[in-house]
């Protein structure tokens, strides 16, 4: 059978079209075509993972002129959402946002938390980070870190910390800094940052371990003692706080984080659309001035470094469990 020209062409059309990676390249190329894009908040709106999320929605929908939908599916310590997220199509429309609280430190010690870090869901891009602080309530007689330890080891057993859940950051850096010190404290885990700071300024708690943001409305509460700050460097809005590394505790340096993560099996070509979106809605001053407000630092990653650097996160706090037995217990 002779073809003519002008079927050659249609079978070489043909042809190209069905290449492996041209459906995944179309769909890179085409993101976001349909009219809505689902991003997924695995905890109660009004708090500080929501609050990013929506920042980031507001600027990708001016940016790419689509409706990007923040929907909060909260439940089982971020669980829930995530599973929802597995099930989507790597298509770039379902989405979700979390942090190194919900979905880095869990995957390293939460026997529940069954999904493939790895593999099970796509890391796309970090959008965020946060600074941590170490704060005592005012009326606990130390004024210093040195003097924290002091005290803790000689009323071992008797001084409490809070946290926002069990294996939140709250919670694993407190069971950090008592390890590193060989302190004796006991963990009191609250459902989420509000009823945890509550009684922290009440005086419930002795000591706590919060984001900036967490705490941004009392950083000069009387009732509040900062001893000093995981950031690398001092904090403005705290210029006396030391931070850990000038106290010759490096190893304490803890940079929170809150990324975007997608399905599994999303193609690369896809993720690295939706990544470089989110990076320019991250550097743009409006929208930068908007993260701040809130304490949270506009720093980005792209997928090709966020996922690294994910995987690195879950393998750090693998290594403090198995080197300390930290286990998910009160």
């Amino acid at each position: 059978m002779r073809y003519t020209p002008i079927f050659r062409a249609l079978f070489g059309a043909l042809a190209v079209l069905f290449m492996p990676g041209m459906n995944a390249l179309r769909a890179q190329e085409a993101w976001p075509s349909k009219q809505r894009v689902t991003i997924i908040v695995p905890y109660p709106a009004g708090g500080y993972i929501d609050a990013v999320a929506r920042f980031l929605a507001d600027g990708l929908r001016q940016a790419e002129g689509q409706t990007f939908l923040v929907v909060n599916k909260s439940g089982g310590n971020g669980r829930i959402g995530l599973g929802d997220l597995v099930k989507s199509e790597p298509d770039g429309y379902t989405l979700l946002t979390n942090n190194d609280g919900g979905i880095g430190i869990p995957p390293a010690v939460d026997p529940g938390f069954t999904f493939d870090y790895r593999n099970g869901y796509t890391p796309v891009a970090q959008a965020v980070e946060a600074q941590y602080l170490m704060a005592v309530k005012a009326d606990l007689p130390v004024r210093t870190l040195t003097e924290f330890v002091a005290y803790a080891k000689a009323n071992p057993g008797k001084l409490n910390y809070g946290s926002s859940g069990l294996a939140s950051t709250p919670h694993i850096t407190a069971a950090y800094l008592a390890s590193q010190f060989g302190l004796d404290l006991v963990h009191v885990p609250y459902q989420g940052a509000a009823p945890v700071l509550n009684d922290f300024l009440a005086g419930v708690t002795d000591l706590y371990m919060p984001s900036v943001s967490s705490i941004a409305g009392h950083l000069t509460n009387p009732r509040v003692r900062f001893l000093t700050t995981l950031a690398p460097k001092r904090l403005p809005q705290l210029p006396d706080v030391p931070t850990m590394a000038e106290l010759g505790m490096k190893d304490m340096t803890i940079i929170g984080w809150l990324g975007v993560f997608g399905p599994p099996k999303m193609p690369v070509e896809l993720r690295d659309r939706i990544s470089s979106a989110i990076e320019k809605v991250v550097a743009d001053p409006v929208h930068q001035q908007k993260f701040r407000s809130i304490f949270a630092d506009p720093v980005t990653r792209p997928g090709r470094e966020f996922g690294p650097f994910y995987v690195s996160e879950v393998e750090k706090w693998k290594g403090f469990a198995q080197r300390t037995g930290f286990k998910m217990t009160p």
